[in-house]
Order: C-alpha cells, then structure tokens, then sequence
C-alpha cells in the first residue's frame, strides 16, 4: 500500500465529518487507520476502529429484507381478493338501470317528470345564489380598488403637511 498524504488525510477527515465524503473516500480512511498513521491523527484511529468493530458485531440485514418481501406480497394479495368481491358483487346485484331517486320529507318520489322538475329548480335557485355572490364579490373588488387610490392620497397628504411643517421651522 502506498504512503497517503497528511494533506489528504485532513481533507478526507473534514468532507467525512462535514457527511460530503464519498463511500471510497471513506474506504481510504478506514484503510489509513487500520495500519500506521501519523501522530496527529491518532485521536481519530480509535474512532475508526471502533466503527471496524460495530461493523463486524452487527448482523446482516437479509432476514429483514425476506420478511418485508413477504408483507408487500400479502399486501397485494388482499388488495387483489377485495377487487375480485367488489367485481362479484358488481356483477351479481340486479342493476335498475336509469334510476333517478328523489326524497322529499323522508318519502321517495317515483315520478321521473316531478323529480327532474325539482331538480332543475334546485339547480337555478343555485345558479341565482352563485350569480348574487359573484356581484357580491365584484363589488368588494371595486370598493378595494377605492380604498387603494384613498390610502395613497393619504400618503400624499401626509407629505405635502411633512414638507409644509418643514418649510415653516426653516423661516
């Protein structure tokens, strides 16, 4: 292995605690610090070695990993039999059809014409609020275009009595 520089080792040091050192980068220093190293870095050779230890004490991940392969299956196996229910019951129950259901006070009325009636005027007693709000709101638009063109005439009075009192402490 050859030599590494001290100016290296330092450079590598501070991308590894600032967490911008690549993982090669890492592997340079943990090969620096497994064998000789210069005397102003032996503060950090325990540390390295330390984490050489922690590595070989932890176990390997891979049981971990069979067991979420596992979950995410199940997963999708319950997914698949709730749409394989949902499409046997789709398909089974009778369908009505065109069916339009209308309850007034609690009681379904049957008759299409009536029912279409009613909502139609629903829908236009709907249409007329909407049409009352937006007037609502055009008219706040234009009271707050007002309000900015009378706040910058106040500001514009407030400097013409500014300059006035500045005139009259000036004779």
């Amino acid at each position: 292995m050859e030599k590494i520089s001290n100016d290296l080792i330092s450079k590598l040091l501070e991308k590894y605690f600032d967490a911008t050192a690549t993982l090669e980068e890492e592997r340079i220093l943990q090969d620096y610090f497994r064998g000789e190293v210069d005397d102003q870095f032996l503060e950090y050779k325990s540390l390295f070695a330390l984490f050489s230890v922690e590595r070989e004490a932890i176990p390997h991940a891979e049981p971990c990993f069979a067991e979420r392969k596992e979950r995410h299956s199940f997963r999708w196996i319950s997914v698949a039999v709730a749409a394989s229910i949902a499409l046997v019951m789709f398909v089974s129950l009778p369908q009505k059809g065109d069916t339009l259901r209308l309850m007034i006070n609690g009681v379904q009325i049957e008759n299409k014409e009536l029912a279409m009636a009613k909502t139609d005027d629903r829908l236009s007693r709907l249409q007329q609020t909407l049409s009352k709000y937006r007037s609502t709101n055009n008219k706040l638009g234009s009271m707050e275009k007002a309000g900015d063109a009378v706040s910058s005439l106040n500001d514009f009075s407030k400097l013409l009595k500014q300059n006035l009192s500045g005139d009259r402490l000036e004779d």
